[in-house]
């Protein structure tokens, strides 16, 4: 009895031995899969955070490489791009708009131009026309005087004459010395003096700074008048052939009144009878007075 009893005890601690074994092998088993799963969790966290990592490091790298603003101001970039394209065609628009009226503008100032141009010479033309008349009648006067055996014609010998108008005056000539085929004469017209209504003087030759430079008025196709010596014209004339002359004055800076001036006409050959005249004005080329000196007035009111 007692042996079988031993060894049932002794079974029962084999067996109880046993299970403690499998307990603890369970246990340590159990303990080896928390791990695990452990593990793999904290794996799965390291991954999850890796990611988020570098897809925060990787739009970081886009943006920096790109050179653009942030994901919250990148929505705003087709608008901004709408709005300069609307801006460049209003500009254009706005371009072409401004040249439009340019053009508009410009053409309406050429043909205001035109027009403008088209009066002046309406107006100059009818002025010319009216010169033109005067000379031809002067010129008809001249021939009419000479013809009838003057050497020397002036048919109108007083203008009236503003300051900064133009006067003329037709001087016409006839050679009838005889002596030559053709003879060379010199036309020479000097300011004399200057009165006023009441026939006071204003200024003579020595004086005329207060007149305004009369000598300075005269002109013809060759030039304009010295201050001192008036003006001079050489003309060649055949016998018995008419030459003619046209004078224009041009009062400037003139106290009103009459202003007197001497034409004298010399000749290269003497006259016969000659024609007495101590101030002639006549030089070594031509020494002679051809005729008796004549004088123009010019009124200036």
């Amino acid at each position: 009895m007692n042996g079988a009893e031993g060894d049932t005890m002794d079974n029962s601690k084999e067996t109880h031995n046993l299970q403690g074994t499998d307990n603890l092998q369970g246990t340590d088993n159990l303990k080896g899969r928390n791990k695990k799963t452990a593990g793999w969790r904290l794996i799965t966290r390291l991954r999850r955070r890796l990611n988020i990592r570098f897809s925060r490091e990787s739009s970081t790298q886009l943006n920096r490489r790109l050179n653009t603003k942030p994901n919250s101001q990148l929505n705003s970039q087709p608008n901004t791009q709408l709005n300069m394209r609307l801006n460049t065609r209003s500009n254009k628009r706005a371009g072409i708009q401004v040249s439009v009226n340019f053009l508009v503008v410009l053409i309406i100032a050429i043909v205001v131009f035109g027009f403008s141009i088209g009066i002046l010479k309406k107006f100059f033309g009818k002025a010319t026309d009216i010169k033109r008349v005067y000379d031809e009648r002067a010129e008809k006067e001249i021939e009419r005087l000479l013809d009838d055996g003057s050497k020397i014609a002036i048919p109108f010998d007083k203008k009236k004459v503003g300051n900064g108008g133009f006067g003329t005056f037709g001087i016409g000539l006839l050679n009838v010395l005889g002596t030559d085929f053709e003879n060379k004469f010199k036309i020479k017209i000097t300011f004399d003096k200057a009165y006023k209504i009441d026939n006071s003087l204003i200024c003579d030759l020595s004086s005329q700074m207060q007149c305004g430079k009369p000598n300075t008025w005269l002109q013809t196709a060759s030039g304009k008048g010295d201050e001192n010596t008036g003006i001079s014209v050489e003309k060649s004339v055949k016998n018995n052939e008419q030459e003619k002359l046209l004078l224009g004055v041009e009062p400037l800076r003139a106290p009103a009144g009459t202003y007197v001036f001497n034409v004298v006409v010399c000749s290269d050959k003497p006259v016969v009878p000659p024609q007495a005249s101590p101030q002639s004005g006549c030089d070594t080329l031509f020494p002679s007075i051809y005729d008796r000196p004549r004088k123009i007035y010019v009124e200036v009111p």
